[in-house]
């Protein structure tokens, strides 16, 4: 499998991540819990991983950013801002879903992947050697306990999450660690299958499972 210069952005849940692999090799910033500010935050990633490599922007292949499911406004910042580094550099976008990601990095021929979105509500996926058997679906924390979908797998940080809300559904679910080689390792993937087609931008969205739980201020408020 050949590799390209590429950047992967996550900010799909409580993590900022930015990684650049140039020259075949990994360069990585990220801020691990952040509850808003990743607009502010991801282009100062970019710019020290982008200094730690000795790199200019202009000499990467693609953008990856993961699209979702897990925070609404994280999945927003980091689908614009990979977008907007796209059209400047006249590049493609890459989109991993975060279950992808579970599911790869759990090493399993077959298992069910877990993104909490709410205290009391998860998004999940069932895969068999990575290729999703299902699309995902939102199911409530008490089913996990309640219904078999082992082996279940989420990121540590979603289980640390998971375990502030409820107790009993972490024992469910067996934490792994993030992987930037894993990641990247995808994305490089998924840009070789995208070079045998006519690459179509209008197919690089967020996936969303739920509608945005905003509600709009009425003209004139101010509370």
């Amino acid at each position: 499998m050949g590799y390209n210069n590429l950047i992967a952005i996550d900010t799909s849940f409580k993590a900022c991540r930015c990684i650049v692999f140039y020259n075949g090799q990994i360069f990585s910033q990220e801020i691990g819990y952040i509850l808003r500010g990743q607009d502010a935050e991801l282009p100062l990633l970019l710019d020290r991983c982008l200094k730690d490599a000795g790199a200019d922007i202009s000499e990467f292949d693609a953008i990856a950013v993961v699209n979702g499911p897990g925070s609404f406004t994280g999945i927003r910042v980091g689908m614009a801002y990979a977008k907007g580094i796209a059209i400047a550099l006249n590049c493609p976008v890459i989109t991993l879903s975060s279950l992808e990601i579970v599911a790869a990095l759990s090493k399993q021929d077959v298992c069910s992947a877990i993104i909490p979105i709410k205290p009391d509500v998860c998004v999940i996926q069932r895969f068999e050697k990575q290729e999703p058997l299902e699309t995902p679906s939102q199911v409530l924390m008490q089913e996990i306990v309640q219904r078999d979908f082992k082996p279940l797998f989420a990121l540590s940080t979603a289980v640390d999450y998971i375990a502030e809300h409820n107790s009993e559904v972490v024992e469910q679910i067996e934490p792994i660690d993030w992987n930037h080689a894993s990641m990247i390792d995808m994305d490089c993937e998924k840009y070789n299958q995208l070079k045998a087609f006519n690459y179509d931008d209008t197919l690089v969205q967020p996936l969303y499972v739920r509608e945005a739980d905003v509600t709009l201020k009425k003209q004139g408020s101010l509370s």
